[in-house]
């Protein structure tokens, strides 16, 4: 009988994170491989991306468990993770979607030309960059608002944080945004 199935999750990460246990990260993995892949598919409605996103946080678990401090259960923490990897996938998709609604409209008009493509190009690699010199909670509260198309309210509520500090947020990307030369007036925000 194997041992690791009669230890708990937090003992089972423990000996991932000190011991780089290869057993007791497999253990973790087939408690709750299918658990959170059901959970992520029920709100994606699409099984290999919701495989994709469970497969990739175990991944990270694995590669950055050094790093990784769990002060609660470890249950908890693999399902807030797989919904935060969740958000993040409808983001990318929301964001993917932006651009090529904005493609669409641009080629329909006939201002498809190089220089807009490589203009575009160069706006996009710009705004790439200016998020990920963003704090990760002021990057989140922007892609939101700006990518989800979040009200200031309906941030505050969803990651549970003040009004307030939505504001001070939004106003701290802008100002990076603006740090890397972008404008209020850009296509994409």
């Amino acid at each position: 009988m194997n041992e690791y199935n009669r230890l708990t999750d937090e003992n089972l990460w423990e000996l991932v994170k000190t011991g780089s246990d290869h057993s007791a990260y497999a253990e973790l993995y087939d408690r709750y491989f299918v658990k959170l892949r059901r959970f992520v598919t029920a709100s994606l409605k699409d099984d290999d991306t919701a495989n994709d996103i469970v497969q990739d946080l175990f991944l990270y678990l694995w590669m950055k468990r050094d790093e990784i401090d769990i002060h609660f259960k470890v249950a908890n923490f693999l399902y807030r993770a797989s919904l935060f990897q969740l958000l993040k996938t409808k983001r990318k998709s929301k964001v993917v979607q932006t651009y090529i609604q904005h493609f669409q409209k641009f080629y329909e008009e006939g201002h498809f030309s190089t220089d807009n493509i490589v203009a575009v190009k160069e706006t996009t690699e710009t705004m790439e960059r200016a998020l990920k010199n963003m704090r990760p909670k002021t990057k989140m509260v922007f892609e939101s608002s700006r990518f989800a198309n979040m009200q200031n309210g309906q941030i505050s509520e969803y990651y549970g944080i003040p009004k307030n500090t939505v504001k001070h947020l939004l106003k701290e990307a802008l100002r990076v945004m603006r740090d890397f030369g972008l404008k209020a007036n850009s296509w994409f925000w």
